[in-house]
C-alpha cells in the first residue's frame, strides 16, 4: 500500500488516535468524533451546524451522538440560558478515559429493560410496563422532541404510546426543518392542554397520538403556505 501525504504547513489537526483505535465506536462514530475535535473550540456545538458540515440528516447525527454518549466520550447538559430558556451544553473527551463519570464496563450502561418481555410472562410484562416511570428517560434514547413533550407532562414515560411519538418525530426530523417541527408540536400541544383534550365539539379525544399527528400535519401545512405569519387558529 502507498500513502500519499500532504506537507502539513497549513490546514491540518493534531488529535490523540485513541478513538479510531476503539473497538466499540462504529466508524460513523469515530468519523464525526473526528470532524468535532477539528473544529475549534469557540465552534457553536448544535445538530444543525453538525448536519450542515457533514451533510448528514439530523435523525442520523443524533443516533452518532447518542452512540458517544453510550460510549462516554460525550456528555449533554440541559441548562437554562440568562433568558430562561433551555439550551444544551456539550462536553467532548478526545479519551473517554479522562471523562470524569468515566466507568469502564459499567452495567449502567446496559439496557436489560428494553429488551422486550415475552408476553407470555404476563407479571414480568406489568413489572417493566409499571416500572417505567422510575427509568431515567435519557437511557430510554428518546428524540429531543418526545422529551419536550415528556417535560411539560404531555406524555409520561410509561405512555402505552411513548414510542409512537418518538417514531413519528424522527421521520419528521428527516423531512421539515427543526425549528418549523418545534414550533408547531409546541402549538398543537398547548392546543390541546387548552381545550382539556377535547376536540372542536367539545367530546373527549378517544386517540390523543392520532388526533395529535392529525394537528401538527395540518400546521405544518398551514406555516409552509403562511410563512412567518401566524397561522389561523386551529
Amino acid at each position: 500500500m502507498q500513502v500519499f501525504r500532504v506537507i502539513k504547513n497549513g490546514n491540518y489537526c493534531v488529535m490523540s488516535n485513541y478513538h479510531l483505535k476503539d473497538k466499540k465506536l462504529s466508524l460513523a462514530a469515530k468519523g464525526l468524533l473526528s470532524i468535532i475535535l477539528s473544529l475549534p473550540d469557540n465552534w457553536t456545538f448544535n445538530i444543525n451546524g453538525l448536519c450542515s458540515i457533514t451533510d448528514i440528516k439530523p435523525y442520523t447525527i443524533k443516533k452518532i451522538i447518542q452512540e458517544l454518549k453510550d460510549n462516554q466520550y460525550l456528555i449533554v447538559n440541559k441548562k437554562n440560558d440568562t433568558n430562561g430558556r433551555f439550551i444544551y451544553e456539550y462536553l467532548v473527551y478526545e479519551c473517554n478515559s479522562i471523562n470524569p463519570n468515566y466507568k469502564e464496563n459499567s452495567p449502567e450502561y446496559e439496557l436489560p429493560y428494553l429488551v422486550a418481555p415475552q408476553l407470555v410472562n404476563d407479571s414480568l410484562y406489568k413489572y417493566t410496563y409499571n416500572n417505567l416511570d422510575k427509568i431515567d428517560k435519557t437511557k430510554l434514547n428518546l428524540c429531543f422532541i418526545t422529551e419536550h413533550l415528556i417535560d411539560r407532562n404531555f406524555i409520561k414515560v410509561n405512555d402505552i404510546e411513548l414510542f409512537g411519538y418518538d417514531d413519528y418525530f424522527r421521520k419528521l426530523l428527516d423531512q421539515h426543518d427543526v425549528r418549523d417541527i418545534y414550533r408547531t408540536v409546541t402549538y398543537s400541544m398547548n392546543h390541546m392542554i387548552k381545550n382539556k383534550f377535547k376536540d372542536e365539539d367539545g367530546n373527549e379525544i378517544n386517540n390523543k397520538l392520532t388526533y395529535f399527528i392529525s394537528s401538527v400535519e395540518r400546521n405544518l401545512k398551514k406555516l409552509e403556505s403562511f410563512g412567518e405569519e401566524l397561522w389561523p387558529s386551529d
